[in-house]
């Protein structure tokens, strides 16, 4: 079923790919409804619920991220985008004025920069990760509220993928060896 790294024949490499992401995806849509309880409605022309239905369209993204990682992420990163021209240039529009949590990133962007390293070449993944990064910890208003913020919803999941990835690699590798010279 899967073959290219990245590339599948159905909609989830496996069930338990399927059942991840849309865990995620359900845990991530509460985390935006509980937010968006918390915070005020947005007061522009898009209506009272445009932050929340921003931050609902990428959680439903995550369904399809295990076949279009690089399109669900270039989807959060215009959200962001879309967030934060609202939030520096016409507060209210697409975030409210005074948000619970200010954050220029959707909630969801972890699990999007953890499955951009699985499943995309690096440059790629780099690429998408570092533009998110650079959205979500604004180096042009360096703040102690954001900036930590935006490394750990962007930097920190890639960096833990690449170890992990790292490390089950080299785990085969150790065991590959171990079985051969066993072998001989």
């Amino acid at each position: 079923m899967t073959g290219v790294r990245g590339k599948h024949t159905g909609m989830w490499p496996n069930r338990r790919e399927a059942l991840w992401l849309t865990a995620a995806s359900v845990l991530f849509g509460g985390l935006d409804l509980l937010v968006h309880g918390m915070s005020p409605p947005t007061t522009g022309w898009t209506g009272p619920h445009a932050a929340l239905l921003l931050q609902l369209s990428v959680d439903v993204s995550l369904l399809f991220l295990a076949r279009f990682p690089v399109q669900v992420a270039s989807w959060a990163l215009a959200v962001a985008v879309l967030m934060l021209v609202s939030e520096e240039f016409a507060p209210g529009l697409f975030t409210p004025v005074q948000p619970a949590a200010h954050t220029a990133l959707p909630f969801a962007t972890p699990a999007i920069t953890t499955n951009l390293v699985r499943l995309t070449d690096r440059r790629r993944a780099f690429l998408l990760i570092g533009l998110l990064a650079v959205l979500g910890t604004r180096p042009w208003h360096p703040s102690w509220d954001i900036t930590p913020l935006g490394v750990v919803n962007t930097v920190l999941p890639a960096l833990a993928a690449l170890y992990l990835h790292a490390r089950r690699e080299l785990l085969n590798s150790l065991r590959e060896r171990a079985e051969r010279a066993e072998r001989e």
